[in-house]
């Protein structure tokens, strides 16, 4: 079991404690706890490969004993990367914040500085050895590649929140559209069914009620065609429709 003790080599930044490889643990703060329910607390284990920028290429999640304690596979329960981690949290806990389960750990686990493979199984070895510029710049260098790769994960976290909403407002309009139709085809059928009434004495009115309504109905199925186009994105239509049929700037 690793121990989480601080360590001045953390290419993270963020005062993580660094790690050997194939090392196992429990727990924060490279494992969540407390999910799904109290007392539940996953498990870790770092590979042998790095990335460029200290961390772990190969970073392993395993399922708390309790979830874990019915499964006949071990490769039930372990997870190789955040997206399987994902989906399994999605199609099990469907109703789980999958944004505040990451964000209660971090996925990246900063390696030792020495004795490891760097980026493959060769033999090649991470050291610090070198000048202090040497050893500056590299601190440097992999601490701007950190930034990029948080701002990435910023991004599309920002992307897939937009896309959320995107989705919600086109499919509120979309579905209150269908109703307003379905609405005006019912109107019209009241009407004709007061024409064909036996009693009736003055058909004009009516005649020209049914006019108005079939061509109300023809504006607004124009007007559905031309919001059918959002199953491009809302980034392939013009900004008018987007106003006019979505509210939406």
């Amino acid at each position: 079991m690793a121990k989480n003790n601080r360590h001045n080599n953390d290419p993270t930044g963020l005062n993580l404690p660094p790690v050997a490889a194939d090392q196992i643990g429990q727990g924060l703060p490279y494992a969540p706890i407390n999910f799904p329910e109290q007392g539940d607390v996953w498990g870790w284990k770092t590979g042998k490969r790095l990335q460029p920028n200290g961390c772990f290429q190969d970073r392993y999640l395993y399922l708390p004993e309790r979830l874990s304690s019915g499964s006949d596979s071990k490769d039930q329960h372990t997870f190789r990367s955040k997206l399987s981690v994902e989906r399994y949290i999605r199609s099990t806990f469907p109703d789980a914040n999958v944004d505040a389960f990451f964000a209660s750990f971090t996925w990246r686990i900063p390696a030792v500085a020495e004795g490891l493979p760097y980026h493959g199984t060769g033999p090649t070895k991470v050291t610090m050895t070198g000048s202090t510029s040497q050893v500056i710049l590299r601190e440097e260098y992999h601490s701007q590649i950190l930034n990029l790769e948080a701002e990435i994960d910023d991004i599309l976290a920002g992307l897939r929140k937009s896309q959320e909403l995107e989705y919600k407002v086109a499919e509120e309009r979309l579905h209150a559209q269908k109703i307003y139709i379905q609405n005006l085809y019912e109107q019209l059928q009241c009407v004709v069914t007061e024409l064909e009434c036996p009693d009736l004495t003055h058909s004009g009115p009516l005649f020209r009620a049914i006019r108005e309504k079939k061509e109300q109905i023809k504006q607004e199925k124009e007007k559905f065609n031309e919001m059918k186009m959002v199953a491009s994105g809302f980034g392939r239509i013009s900004r008018d429709i987007l106003k006019e049929h979505f509210a939406y700037e």
